[in-house]
């Protein structure tokens, strides 16, 4: 579980995923590019008993490695900080994060790849990160199905409380909220609406978005689509 692949395209494009079997419990993740910055706003969920992030360091010198934890409380976990050798991988254990839900932001001295793996009753889950904060997410597909619960989350990992409008997209119309995220703090925020085919959100300040999706068979991450600013 602190194997990287790299994949290098010579001639045209391609759309690298990855896919971790056990037993009947399925995840699967797409590939990432570098970045010197990561965030998770959601890395460990209710039922995840066992969560790691594994850091790749391509480059040909060490990369100091800085983990900022974030829960929904006001008080937050203290930084963990790594140091990763040159072209290698390196898996640090959360294990001992005290607290059921937490998101990760990763700040590193050179660019680098960073994904979350979490496993326990819930089943297993993987993801990958956003390289960056943005003001608009899309989420598709993000809904509570029978006994399938998905769950929004939202991070900021600024200083300053960030206004969120989710909006619930259904067939026929967008169910709006607004939601406040305080400063360097995650927000829960359960999808209920059973017409829900996805979300977006969007804020006047940046922030990141991911979802959840837990039930019987399993549980799923994965980040948000960022709508990059025109």
């Amino acid at each position: 579980q602190s194997l990287v692949i790299s994949v290098r395209v010579d001639e045209g494009l391609v759309v690298p995923a990855m896919s971790y079997t056990a037993g009947t419990d399925e995840a699967w993740w797409l590939g990432s590019d570098l970045s010197s910055s990561w965030e998770f706003p959601i890395a460990q969920v209710s039922g995840i008993d066992s969560t790691a992030i594994v850091i790749g360091n391509p480059n040909l010198a060490d990369v100091d490695v800085t983990l900022d934890l974030y829960t929904p409380g006001e008080s937050q976990p203290d930084p963990i900080e790594v140091t990763i050798g040159p072209e290698a991988p390196v898996r640090v254990d959360l294990t001992g994060v005290d607290t059921d839900t937490f998101g990760v932001r990763v700040s590193a001295t050179a660019p680098v790849v960073a994904g979350i793996v979490g496993q326990g009753e819930a089943g297993t889950a993987l993801t990958g990160g956003s390289p960056s904060t943005a003001r608009s997410w899309l989420l598709p597909g993000l809904r509570t199905v029978g006994l399938d619960e998905g769950t929004l989350w939202l991070l900021n990992t600024s200083f300053e409380q960030v206004s969120v409008t989710v909006s619930v997209l259904t067939g026929d119309a967008a169910i709006n909220t607004q939601v406040l995220i305080d400063p360097v703090s995650q927000v829960a925020v359960p999808i209920t609406e059973p017409d829900a085919l996805g979300v977006a959100v969007e804020a006047v300040d940046p922030f990141s978005a991911a979802w959840s999706l837990t039930g019987p068979a399993g549980t799923a991450y994965s980040p948000g689509i960022a709508i990059i600013d025109e």
